[in-house]
């Protein structure tokens, strides 16, 4: 078949491709079921331009030509359906999500405005209404809105909190007051308000293991990095709400203006949850918006017996990230922003161009930052009507019983003389505590959500304690740390694991297990077995080996396969990296 045909056939043609379309899909998930099936065939970007045409035609090819390329396309993709794919926090769509994404592109919808789109838009009122039920949102116009991924979500929430809390800005620019060290350097009364401003120099605070899209918001607003304040986290990579309060009483000192604080459900290393309801209040007590990026984490709120731990004081929040193509397997994109009260979007940003609103109460689009809107929120709406909600809590409650296992089989036999060193965490968090003791597991700490990190150690290594705390010495004279970067600046001794005294030695230490962690993880990609990623996490501690247990798809013969992997990767590369002196065996202890 030729796309020079009649373009009045356009029904025969979906037909005929569509339908071999569907036969290729079907066979490369059934393949990725298969206990020895390849994840990726691995090539680097330039044997990939030699194995593949790239060069787009004057001329179109055909359908037999296309459908050779599709086939190369899929050999080469990862297959993200493979429960062996445990790199992201993010999994291969789940067929109902497929069948959704075929219905989107069948209707080519626009949710931008109700009448070329009535039913997506109905879906998306109606699902993001009931997501923000499921947080404790009771208003009548409690809802919400989709955006193109978690990072636009939590723009979306900024940029509104700004225009609620300061709507002079939408009209007159971001102009603040000068602060009180800018009056004395300038040699003006306290009371000078040049700019006419009600607000200066608008403050946000996150966790310092929080996401980056709160420092990319703050470039696209014009705010500045170095405004998107870090908050201290405890060893559990919580944030600590008492440093919080600090800093905001130290930036108000100043004659800055507090406004938008930002609490992480579920970081991206980690996955851990900082505590909502104490940061809430501070934010009630301060008058500054309060967001939670449940990006992540926030789809627990579908396991009701966690959720009213890690997700207690989400009723508190002005608005909510939430991404279920995460968490739920729904297909990508599908991220949604939820709010108390939705009129606040169009109150915020609405431009009402004439051209395009109308007047029409249920057009979204005037209420975002954009224009042309994809309705990914008919891929949850449609997802949980598919399976409902108690479907999406037993997958969710399978993929938290994938992690169990796993680490079981970790500390099995002790893991071949303890090849691998879990990433160990204070046991002090008392969410970690409950929900160790909900689960029932003894001898080893539960991880914050489905991430499970570690670091493989080589044959004739001594035991290194990596453990650390954080400084909680931020303060306005460091700068703001972003992201799982400002965590663990000290070593301490702790019960598994020599301590390095040496700065030197831990230097070392640190960088030759980095080369390891490295070689073990390009070893496990070029053999495409299983795809897992690494991550590091403060200054001190060296680069970790961070699995994300998401897809509930995960069977027992994949963690036991997943095991061998790690040893037998650790095994190759093991011998062609020395180990420093001090970090050799010096005894048969270990």
């Amino acid at each position: 078949m030729s796309p020079s045909r009649d373009l009045c056939e356009d029904a025969q043609e979906l037909d005929f491709l569509i339908t071999r379309m569907k036969d290729l899909l079907v066979e490369h998930m059934d393949h990725s079921r298969q206990p020895d099936s390849q994840l990726v065939d691995y090539k680097e970007p330039k044997e990939l331009e030699q194995l593949m045409d790239f060069v787009l035609p004057d001329h179109g090819i055909g359908s037999e030509a296309i459908f050779s390329m599709i086939k190369q396309t899929l050999q080469y993709s990862v297959n993200t359906f493979s429960p062996r794919f445990m790199d992201k926090l993010y999994a291969g769509s789940n067929p109902v999500g497929v069948l959704t994404e075929l219905l989107l592109a069948g209707l080519n919808g626009n949710s931008h405005v109700y009448h070329v789109s009535p039913v997506f838009t109905m879906m998306e009122i109606h699902v993001t209404r009931a997501l923000a039920r499921l947080f404790g949102f009771t208003g009548e116009l409690a809802g919400g809105l989709s955006c193109p991924g978690g990072s636009a979500s939590n723009q979306l929430a900024m940029v509104t909190a700004r225009n609620a809390l300061y709507p002079e800005i939408k009209k007159r620019g971001y102009i603040p007051r000068l602060s009180h060290q800018q009056l004395r350097e300038y040699n003006l009364p306290e009371d000078f308000n040049g700019s006419n401003s009600s607000y200066g120099k608008l403050i946000a605070f996150t966790s310092s293991a929080g996401h980056y899209s709160l420092e990319k918001s703050a470039v696209i607003m014009g705010l500045g990095t170095e405004n998107i304040v870090g908050v201290p986290c405890d060893a559990n990579g919580a944030m600590i709400p008492e440093e919080l309060e600090r800093l905001i009483v130290e930036h108000i000192s100043m004659g800055h203006t507090p406004f938008f604080i930002n609490v992480t459900a579920g970081t991206t290393v980690l996955g851990a949850f900082d505590p909502i309801r104490p940061c809430g209040e501070i934010a009630q007590k301060y008058n500054c918006w309060f967001h939670i990026d449940g990006s992540w984490g926030g789809c627990m709120v579908f396991v009701p017996e966690l959720a009213k731990d890690l997700l207690d004081g989400s009723e508190m929040a002005n608005s909510i990230t939430i991404n279920p193509h995460k968490m739920l397997q729904t297909s990508l994109q599908c991220s949604l922003l939820l709010v108390q009260d939705t009129s606040v979007f169009p109150q915020a940003n609405a431009l009402n161009a004439n051209y395009l609103f109308h007047g029409q109460t249920h057009d979204l689009g005037d209420g975002t930052l954009g224009c042309g809107r994809r309705s990914d929120a008919v891929k949850l709406f449609i997802g949980w009507k598919y399976y409902g909600r108690l479907g999406y809590q037993t997958r969710i409650q399978k993929s938290l019983s994938n992690v169990e296992r796993f680490i079981e089989l970790l500390h099995q036999d002790n893991y071949q003389n303890q090849r691998v060193q879990m990433l160990r965490l204070d046991t002090g968090n008392s969410l970690d505590e409950k929900k160790v003791r909900r689960h029932g597991t003894t001898g080893y700490k539960m991880p914050s959500l489905l991430q499970v990190c570690f670091w493989y150690r080589p044959k004739g290594s001594r035991l290194i304690s990596w453990q650390g705390k954080e400084d909680r010495s931020t303060s306005l004279s460091a700068p703001a740390q972003s992201n799982a970067e400002a965590s663990c600046t000290k070593l301490e001794d702790v019960e598994h694991g020599v301590v390095l005294a040496s700065e030197e030695e831990r230097v070392e230490a640190k960088n030759w297990m980095n080369q390891v962690t490295k070689a073990v993880h390009s070893r496990i990609r070029a053999r495409g077995k299983f795809m897992l990623d690494y991550a590091p996490l403060g200054p001190n501690l060296p680069l970790f080996f961070r699995i994300v247990l998401n897809p509930p798809t995960i069977r027992e013969l994949d963690l036991i396969k997943l095991v061998q992997e790690i040893l037998e990767c650790g095994e190759a590369v093991g011998d062609t990296i020395p180990i420093p002196d001090c970090c050799q065996l010096i005894d048969a202890q270990q």
